[in-house]
């Protein structure tokens, strides 16, 4: 893998960059430590900054003579994910759908409370939820195909206080997850289908609040096989993959791919095999990774603008 002598030598200073940033956790749109420590660092390398884009964005542009992509024309994007699962240096991409698309569904089973002692006097909203909970399963067994990708995991279920209370209600929350946007209308419409029907048969009722949350992230062929060849150049053809299959994890840059051709891509890290998957409380970022990823990011923009 070529790493310029400039890159190895701004090592110290990407590692401190990285740490900082990790060292300062925030929330999704309320990054705006991490955005201020961006436009500041993007500044004093000389490129003129927008900051406040979706509230917390930062856009650094270098050439530009005049103002996402209205104020900012660009012909391509592309981004980078580490990804402790695949072997260190190894680039992984793929055409077409690469992450999944994702909505959750809260369930309220409305029931009437009362005594534990006397459950004849009530309508149990957890018996009821139980039954919601195991009915959703054959969902993704019974109603969708089996080649399409799926997923319906039920991650919580909040209901009752004490051993004796039987509660009002019960509520169950739903990830949902897939690609093909016909297979996303049925899963919303099972999804709401199955929770009124079974709290009907318990003579119970359920709402749902069924929020549609990121598209799937497609990306273009011409792109990824500019940057198949851009990553076989750079790092030699035994260490880039072509995935077989899509990862059913979610990227809001799913929306800047509908918006223009580009690519996702993935940059493996893992040298142990004991290293942690992404969001586990025991990740640890490999550094290393720092000084591979910035070269080859800087050879791809320069590959990709010596096209024009």
């Amino acid at each position: 893998m070529k790493v310029s002598a400039a890159i190895d030598n701004a090592m110290p200073e990407l590692v401190a960059i990285r740490r900082d940033l990790h060292a300062h956790p925030e929330l999704g749109l309320e990054e705006t430590r991490t955005s201020a420590f961006i436009a500041r660092h993007l500044e004093e390398l000389g490129y003129e900054v927008a900051t406040g884009i979706a509230k917390t964005g930062v856009v650094g542009t270098l050439m530009v003579d005049e103002g996402l992509f209205d104020r900012f024309p660009c012909d391509a994007v592309f981004a980078l994910h580490n990804e402790p699962n695949l072997p260190f240096g190894q680039f992984a991409l793929r055409e077409g759908p690469i992450m999944a698309a994702v909505d959750e569904a809260r369930i309220t089973v409305h029931g009437r409370g009362g005594h534990g002692a006397e459950p004849q006097a009530t309508a149990d909203p957890i018996v009821c939820g139980a039954s919601i909970v195991m009915a959703l399963q054959t969902i993704v067994a019974r109603n969708i195909h089996p080649m399409d990708p799926s997923v319906v995991t039920v991650g919580a279920f909040h209901a009752g206080s004490a051993s004796n209370i039987i509660p009002e209600r019960a509520e169950i929350v739903v990830g949902i997850r897939s690609f093909d946007p016909a297979v996303r209308d049925e899963l919303e419409r099972r999804i709401r289908m199955i929770a009124e029907a079974q709290a009907a048969s318990f003579g119970m009722r359920a709402t749902v609040d069924y929020e549609r949350s990121y598209d799937a992230t497609i990306n273009h062929k011409a792109e990824t096989d500019f940057l198949r060849e851009a990553a076989i150049r750079f790092a030699g053809a035994d260490k880039v993959v072509d995935l077989a299959r899509p990862f059913m994890g979610s990227e809001d840059f799913a929306y800047m791919l509908k918006e223009r051709p580009g690519s996702y891509f993935f940059l493996g890290s893992r040298v142990t095999g004991e290293e942690k998957s992404l969001h586990h409380p025991g990740y640890d970022f490999n550094d290393d990774l720092l000084p591979i990823g910035a070269a080859f990011w800087t050879e791809l923009a320069e590959a990709y603008l010596a096209r024009r």
